[in-house]
């Protein structure tokens, strides 16, 4: 069985880093959020055991942190190759503004379309797509050449970073607080 106290330390420091980022946040709720980070379907029982706090602190604390905005509700992270989908691809989409939103309704009724994000720079939308090969792929650019142009760009490997909230707020806080030289 999972014994979160023996698996997952957490550092509780006298106060959090003190940036825009974080001046919200006290060192419990970074606490609170570094172990939902490791697994978000922790009990809020296994979460007070770890952070030190009532049962009832760390869901008025949870719901505080969702009710502002600094956590969603937990989901499920799919491994689309294990479901038979071996293809996956990150797709810029270079369309006419005036036609974008109705590109952007086009591709998320696409099963293959995973995300749509409007970003800047070259393109105007960045897709993470998926397909069970590579002419289950070539068929979704193929439809999508007739509405813009698009680049794509093939997954071999995801890498995720291991810097967990905690450390990612300090790392930015020093890297924000330090002037930059080069720009002096």
């Amino acid at each position: 069985m999972f014994n979160p106290v023996n698996t997952l330390v957490i550092d509780m420091p006298d106060k959090p880093p003190q940036t825009e980022l974080t001046t919200t946040v006290d060192s419990y709720d970074l606490a609170i959020l570094s172990a939902l980070e490791e697994n978000a379907g922790m009990s809020t029982i296994e979460l007070s055991s770890i952070v030190h706090l009532s049962r009832t602190a760390v869901v008025r604390r949870i719901n505080n942190l969702r009710n502002r905005g600094l956590i969603g509700y937990s989901t499920v992270e799919i491994d689309w190759k294990k479901l038979g989908f071996s293809v996956s691809a990150y797709v810029r989409v270079a369309a006419p503004s005036k036609t974008s939103f109705e590109l952007l309704d086009k591709l998320l009724e696409r099963p293959e379309v995973l995300t749509v994000s409007v970003i800047l720079g070259s393109g105007l939308m960045m897709m993470e797509v998926i397909a069970v090969d590579s002419t289950h792929l070539h068929q979704f650019l193929t439809w999508l050449q007739d509405l813009a142009d698009s680049e794509t760009n093939i997954v071999l490997k995801r890498h995720k970073s291991r810097i967990r909230v905690r450390d990612r707020l300090r790392m930015l806080d020093r890297i924000l607080s330090e002037p930059d030289e080069r720009l002096i």
